[in-house]
């Protein structure tokens, strides 16, 4: 069990880009479900944020007809074209100076790890990035707000790279490989993107996840 602290609710902002075209699926992702009747891959998202802080909103392009559970829940127009202009647009909106950023396709995200990277975050004042072999996960991830005028910059010379961004943004790596960490920590940065990706989703939850 992790030993959190030095961070509550209050300390971190959360924000769920569901901006996406959706084009290697053909469906929008948010509105996903794992299993019939099951919540949405965007109602999962925010009820797992919600235990991380006190300041969920989500990011989408245009007005959602969102589900009914979540037609209270902040939703701010990003009219930029890519996830950095998302970032940016989350940066901007969060009430703190540390925002918890996920895509609205990680149906296992991890409370747990997502407070614990905010925790780190507050405590060194550095902005924190999931990493694994195949690298870091911008998306699962705490940004500082006081990197968005650079963020910002580097978008208007159209570098919109998110691993750049991350760079940027001098985001710490917390590596998920490391023998201590846990399949729970290793899911927690699965996203679905294909129908193929949505099976095996499917197929995890299933074993009662």
């Amino acid at each position: 069990t992790r030993q959190v602290t030095g961070m509550t609710r209050a300390s971190v902002s959360a924000a769920v880009l569901i901006g996406g075209r959706s084009r290697r699926m053909g469906e929008p992702k948010a509105l996903l479900r794992l299993a019939e009747g099951s919540p949405t891959l965007v109602e999962r998202t925010v009820a797992t944020l919600r235990s991380v802080s006190g300041d969920v909103f989500l990011v989408a392009a245009a007005a959602w007809a969102l589900p009914r559970p979540l037609r209270a829940c902040p939703l701010v127009i990003d009219t930029g074209t890519s996830a950095a202009d998302g970032i940016v647009t989350a940066l901007d909106s969060a009430g703190h100076r540390f925002c918890v950023v996920v895509a609205c396709d990680m149906p296992f995200l991890d409370a747990a790890l997502l407070r614990e990277m905010g925790e780190l975050a507050v405590r060194t004042g550095r902005g924190v990035i999931a990493t694994d072999l195949r690298g870091g996960h911008p998306l699962h991830a705490v940004w500082d707000r006081e990197s968005a005028p650079g963020i910002r910059a580097a978008i208007e010379r159209n570098e919109r790279s998110l691993g750049a961004l991350a760079r940027l943004g001098d985001l710490a790596p917390l590596d998920l490989d490391d023998p201590g960490r846990s399949d729970t920590d290793r899911w927690s940065v699965f996203n679905v993107n294909t129908p193929d990706d949505l099976a095996l989703a499917r197929a995890h939850a299933g074993n009662g996840w």
